[in-house]
């Protein structure tokens, strides 16, 4: 009954709650709500079945089918042919067997994928019934099991049955959600009889069974993920799992129905995810390979002041967020961390690169604490900051710039941070004085994100990047080649930021906290930035007119900028009159001049060079910021015009490099570390140069001289796959 007083909807019925609800003067309509939003709750984590009752290019091809009418998929060998009916839903699969006798074994030997939400409509006792056929006609192994459509409490015999056959016949994954009522309905104990062949499962609105009573042959030696979502569970249970699970990589746990606690020890856990649950205690006690420990929307026990997370042995953890100083208590071996403490080795964890932290900068005694987490982690090279605002009932203040000067060194601001994204920014005096200390002693940073609060400056959308460029003008940046990028929120955002269990656990992201939330511009989104960088110059600056996103996105990617492209569409590509050329020298000035760079490729063939010597000094200034390909041809006349020695400064980031009619400067201080292929077409170089410039290029692979205007006198000295004369 404690556990009960504790937790108001376990233990009671659906009928039950409603009543309550009506007696508290409660719509009822928010009991469906909540169960709506239970549902995306247990169904976000869920990983797509691997197959789909859509099939386009199937149906494409059964409207035209071969004119000599020969059945070509039977004469596929058996082993193919199971491979194809595995990927088909249930029911289309078992509609094979009847082709032939044949087509009966490869069925029957086939493993399937059951996915409930394909077999019937809504009605539960069809969808049911189809599980029940499913299971029983089939020898298994089933490949997939996805039952989330069936109300649970009302077929226990049925679902007992589902998962003594799925344990005897051998399931690899499944994913078992109980709806809608009641939330603590006790999983069959069965469930531990489907270890041996499991390597993926999702649990949801479950009690788990009783652990102490498990056998001990019970294990799960092959289980890679296990999210539990919704479930009622003990300490014990926990413990039980990770022990016996010596192969698990990622584990979420998705508001535990009782308050989390947790103790883990793990030889083998990657990524560990706590979310939206009370949190009494994390103890991360032995986890020599955990990368990743991501805690979001987590509250604190009802008694401690804080939730207590410790972390003990995890050498290779590089990923830790959100935490929140106010929320969190922060443990690091056996030291809690304090605010002004002096800080030794075995209080830090260096192995952190990437640190995510919702902040309250108007709560004085939570934002004092935020130098100390810091110092945690000196290795830090990407710190995320979720900007909170204070509760009504918490008292506020400010932080100036002199407690962060008597905050003393922080060792992961002054030597590692490169990238810093600060969200839901209001512009209060302690988030600005927070971000001009970054500036001011972050030696490497390369980047600064803000994302400003929407409707904070009531103003243009576009004009947040100027409003902050104004706000820290004062600042003494450390890093001068530090990118300051600004933007305002499209959507108005309360409490933490989005997230996504999917991400957490998807190791092809290096950062998913870039992800967290769907409005996100390109630092998010690279597919958006990889699609803006192939478009030409114009067409990619138009983008930026469609939100402020797509604008971040492109004054963020590299792009590709061709001269011939900003004339008119059927304009004169060979010759063009000088106040063609005045306008093209214009548009690609104004194209230099708006984007921040780099400039992944730069063609520059149809200018006339001569008449624009100062635009062109200017061109090359701006893109030895790190364009990597660059064709530079000098037209119409003269053809000995001596080229800018500001080319030399792209040397840096340059990877291909066409010359064509100029005569080269002296190359003496010229070095291209990444040089791959150089063209020199109609240009004068002497000698010296000439060798200056393959010597400075050690990574050059393929020369090129093409009408050398004085003569070629190549001596090689160099390693290269091509040359040509």
């Amino acid at each position: 009954m404690e556990q009960l007083s504790r937790q108001a909807l376990v233990g009671v019925s659906m009928v039950q709650m409603r009543a309550m609800m009506q007696r508290d003067g409660m719509p009822a309509e928010w009991l469906d709500i909540g169960m709506e939003m239970m549902r995306q709750l247990t169904s976000d984590p869920i990983p797509d079945p691997p197959v789909s009752t859509r099939a386009p290019l199937a149906s494409a091809a059964a409207s035209r089918p071969p004119a000599d009418g020969l059945d070509r998929i039977s004469a596929l060998p058996d082993e193919l042919l199971r491979d194809l009916v595995s990927r088909l839903p249930a029911r289309d699969a078992a509609r094979t067997s009847a082709l032939s006798s044949r087509w009966l074994l490869v069925w029957r030997s086939a493993p399937l994928s059951l996915v409930d939400a394909h077999l019937a409509g809504e009605k539960s006792a069809a969808v049911v019934e189809a599980v029940s056929r499913a299971l029983a006609s089939h020898p298994g192994p089933f490949r997939c099991a996805h039952l989330t459509r069936t109300p649970m409490e009302g077929h226990r015999g049925e679902v007992a049955r589902w998962i003594d056959a799925l344990a005897e016949k051998g399931v690899e994954e499944m994913v078992f959600i109980n709806r809608p009522w009641p939330l603590d309905l006790p999983l069959p104990a069965a469930i531990l009889r489907c270890g041996a062949s499991l390597t993926r499962l999702h649990l949801g609105v479950w009690r788990l069974p009783n652990t102490r009573a498990a056998p001990r042959a019970a294990s799960f030696p092959r289980l890679r993920e296990l999210v539990l979502s919704c479930v009622a569970m003990e300490e014990r249970d926990v413990a039980f799992l990770l022990d016996r699970s010596p192969a698990l990589e990622a584990l979420a746990v998705i508001h535990c129905q009782n308050g989390a606690r947790l103790r883990v020890v793990s030889r083998s856990l990657r990524v560990l995810q706590l979310c939206l649950t009370a949190l009494i205690y994390l103890h991360v006690v032995d986890a020599p390979r955990l990368e990743r420990l991501m805690i979001w929307m987590t509250e604190k026990g009802r008694r401690r002041d804080s939730a207590l997370l410790n972390i003990g042995n995890a050498p290779n953890l590089r990923l830790l967020g959100f935490m929140e100083p106010g929320m969190h208590d922060l443990g690091i071996g056996n030291t809690i961390i304090k605010a002004g403490m002096k800080f030794s080795p075995s209080t830090v964890v260096r192995s952190v690169k990437i640190l995510a932290l919702e902040v309250k900068f108007t709560v004085r005694n939570e934002a004092r604490m935020l130098p100390s987490f810091l110092k945690c982690f000196p290795s830090v090279e990407t710190l995320h900051i979720h900007s909170l605002n204070a509760d009504d009932n918490e008292p506020v203040g400010k932080l100036n710039l002199k407690f962060w000067q008597d905050a003393g060194l922080i060792k992961c601001v002054q030597h590692h941070m490169k990238k810093v994204i600060m969200r839901e920014f209001r512009g209060t005096k302690s988030e600005l004085t927070f971000l001009k200390f970054i500036a001011e002693h972050a030696q490497k940073l390369e980047m600064m994100l803000v994302v400003v609060a929407n409707g904070c400056f009531c103003l243009r959308k576009e004009d947040a990047q100027a409003q902050m460029e104004a706000l820290l003008a004062s600042a003494k940046w450390a890093s001068k080649g530090c990118k300051l990028v600004a933007f305002e929120n499209p959507c108005s955002e309360v409490g933490a930021p989005a997230w996504s269990v999917r991400l957490g656990f998807c190791f092809d992201i290096s950062d998913p906290f870039e992800y967290i939330n769907d409005h996100s511009p390109m630092v998010w989104r690279p597919r958006h930035g990889d699609i803006v960088s192939r478009l030409p110059a114009k067409d990619a600056a138009r983008t930026s007119a469609l939100s402020s996103r797509w604008r971040l996105v492109w004054r963020s990617v590299p792009l590709v900028l061709a001269d011939a492209h900003l004339l008119p569409r059927h304009g004169v590509r060979v010759m063009i009159s000088p106040e063609k050329s005045r306008g093209l020298v214009a548009s690609v000035s104004r194209a230099l001049a708006a984007h921040p760079g780099p400039f992944r490729c730069v063609h520059l063939t149809i200018t006339a060079m001569d008449a624009h010597r100062s635009e062109i000094a200017r061109w090359l200034d701006v893109l030895a910021a790190g364009v990597e390909h660059l064709v530079f041809l000098n037209r119409p006349w003269p053809l000995d015009l001596p080229l800018p020695t500001t080319l030399l400064r792209c040397g840096a980031s340059l990877t291909r490099l066409h010359i064509g009619f100029w005569r080269f400067p002296d190359t003496r201080a010229a070095a291209f570390p990444q040089l791959r292929q150089l063209s020199l077409a109609m240009v004068v170089i002497e000698d010296r140069d000439l060798a200056f410039l393959l010597d400075r290029s050690p990574a050059l692979e393929t020369l090129s001289v093409v009408m050398g205007q004085s003569g070629s006198r190549v001596r090689l000295a160099s390693i290269l796959d091509q040359m040509e004369l």
